[in-house]
């Protein structure tokens, strides 16, 4: 369990600005207070308040999070559970009683969730990225999705050379490079912007900017813009005869 001792000029307006700036509710909380400070007198004496916060850790601030999305969505659920490999947190949402709101139409409100989930965590240094699952949907779903994919990966592995994947959607790529971080032998990124959005399927032997090389011969550019297409230029005008004429003359 870890604490942090920060001062400011109230017990209240530590506790807010931390809340606040930590995406938790001052109910959730759990602090000492060390000094409440005082205001002094004409302003000699003045001393600031000094609280100590708990920090819990990552795996009860999320859980915590989700469990209060849970009753805002007025969603039943038996428990929330959540593991951590590396920097990735896996979240499961045990036993919803409408596993079929919870999911959505393809997946669609699963994705809306687990997309502010992230948000809401994206600067926690812990972690990456956070996935979220009920009823082992996502499982299921990217077994059947990646069927076509594994012997593409397999030969990644076997040959050594880098492949690009054509185009795919964001929850698509998602479950390719959930799939691949399994594998510590290989590694993916992404390149292109918008629709052209690509991902790259390389050995872990590899330099990213090598690959990236190999990829685009003007490495001058940035990865989110490998992919995109030269628009036509407007037609050049032809060469006014008379004075090319004038040119040759002088």
């Amino acid at each position: 369990m870890k604490s942090v001792d920060i001062t400011g000029s109230s017990v209240s307006q530590i506790i807010a600005r931390y809340a606040r700036e930590n995406n938790c509710s001052i109910d959730d909380l759990r602090y000492e207070v060390i000094d409440k400070g005082t205001s002094g007198f004409l302003g000699f004496g003045r001393r600031p308040a000094t609280v100590r916060i708990i920090i819990e850790g990552i795996e009860k601030r999320i859980r915590t999070y989700i469990e209060q999305l849970m009753q805002k969505l007025q969603v039943n659920c038996s428990a929330v559970k959540c593991t951590i490999d590396r920097k990735t947190v896996y979240v499961e949402i045990e036993h919803p009683d409408d596993p079929g709101f919870l999911i959505g139409k393809n997946g669609s409100m699963l994705e809306t969730l687990q997309f502010m989930v992230n948000r809401v965590f994206e600067h926690t240094r812990e972690i990456e990225r956070i996935y979220l699952d009920t009823e082992n949907y996502r499982k299921r779903r990217e077994k059947t999705y990646l069927t076509p994919f594994i012997p593409l990966i397999k030969q990644v592995k076997t040959s050594g050379k880098a492949l690009t994947l054509d185009p795919l959607p964001a929850p698509e790529r998602r479950i390719i490079h959930h799939y691949i971080e399994s594998d510590s032998s290989l590694r993916t990124l992404t390149v292109g912007e918008g629709e052209n959005k690509r991902i790259v399927i390389f050995s872990a032997k590899q330099n990213e900017k090598d690959v990236i090389k190999k990829i685009a011969p003007d490495t001058s550019q940035p990865k989110d813009r490998l992919n995109r297409k030269r628009r036509p230029g407007p037609p050049r005008k032809p060469a006014n005869k008379t004075s090319a004429a004038k040119k040759k003359d002088v």
